[in-house]
């Protein structure tokens, strides 16, 4: 058993971070605006193939309806932050070509897992033992693995709270567990935290040609 690192598809490596379909994939909030929810949810939707880079940056002026669709209704939520309900409303514009889904606790996590090893992403709802909640997009996960079976250890998330790391797709790790822990150590740029895992979104996306 050796350690493997998965990490989504359509994920590569570049000077300034993740990127895909050769554009950057990260997005940095700001310290006050509250939106680590939208941030997340963006950037899946990009890895995704269901938006583009430059759509997104210019989001407040695109023709998309969806993604139209989506600003409008999260901007309501902008220094306010969000709870899984609000993100699951947010994707319902791409309702077509994604299938969410919310879990909770442990059982979130394997879910995670399970989704990230199907080709989709999951957003993590943490909550850090000193009060205040957050997101992270999970777009990979760490484990030990002999080339037929695998146990996933840790997530590989894309934390918005801060900047990517220059060649590498994720800028934070978050431990799975075992179920029986509380809290779990998240690992960023500035050092460990102990956190607890409250809710997961799974972010699937639909087959084509199906509703």
């Amino acid at each position: 058993m050796h350690t493997t690192f998965r990490v989504h598809p359509a994920l590569a490596v570049c000077s300034q971070g993740p990127c895909g379909q050769r554009q950057l994939v990260h997005l940095r909030q700001s310290d006050l605006d509250g939106a680590c929810g939208q941030h997340c949810l963006l950037m899946a939707l990009q890895i995704l193939g269901l938006a583009s880079r430059e759509t997104i940056i210019n989001i407040d002026q695109t023709r998309s309806r969806a993604l139209k669709t989506l600003w409008q209704s999260s901007r309501e939520h902008y220094f306010r932050g969000t709870h899984a309900a609000h993100i699951t409303a947010l994707t319902v514009p791409f309702a077509r070509q994604l299938t969410v889904e919310e879990h909770f606790g442990y059982e979130g996590a394997q879910r995670a897992c399970s989704t990230l090893a199907d080709g989709g992403l999951a957003m993590l709802g943490i909550r850090y033992r000193y009060g205040g909640g957050h997101w992270l997009l999970a777009i990979g996960t760490e484990g030990l693995g002999d080339g037929q079976r695998y146990r996933a250890n840790r997530f590989l998330v894309i934390d918005p709270s801060y900047d990517p790391l220059p060649l590498t797709p994720w800028n934070g790790v978050l431990n799975i567990g075992n179920g029986r822990a509380r809290s779990q150590r998240l690992a960023s740029p500035d050092g460990d935290s102990l956190v607890y895992l409250e809710s997961v979104l799974t972010l699937l996306p639909k087959q084509r040609g199906r509703a």
